[in-house]
């Protein structure tokens, strides 16, 4: 299986740092956070997402998911602020918009 594709999975989560409410976040501390959160081990302070997923140990939504809330949390502390709760940004077409980067879904 392909990597997910990290331009379109840089958009998305751009869209989603301004939905939630922050201004001007950067693409490259993004593009980093999100390599992090889906190829790194926990023991260099990663989450290796990718990796569950290809060992089929979470299924397409659970990665997806699990992407957003920790993107969530990583955002609010770069950004320093308080992390909002999803309800209040969350969309189906932002799920969508990480679907299409992680999977190739359009």
């Amino acid at each position: 299986m392909e990597r997910p594709n990290l331009e379109r999975l840089v958009d998305a989560a751009l869209a989603m740092a301004l939905a939630i409410g922050y201004h001007e976040p950067d693409r490259v501390r993004t593009a980093r956070c999100l390599e992090s959160l889906l190829y790194k081990s926990q023991q260099e302070g990663g989450r290796e997402l990718w990796g569950c997923y290809l060992d089929r140990l979470i299924t397409q939504t659970e990665l997806r998911d699990a992407l957003i809330a920790r993107l969530s949390t990583e955002l609010a502390h770069l950004y320093g602020v308080e992390e909002p709760n999803a309800t209040q940004w969350l969309s189906r077409e932002l799920e969508r918009s990480f679907d299409a980067a992680l999977f190739g879904t359009t």
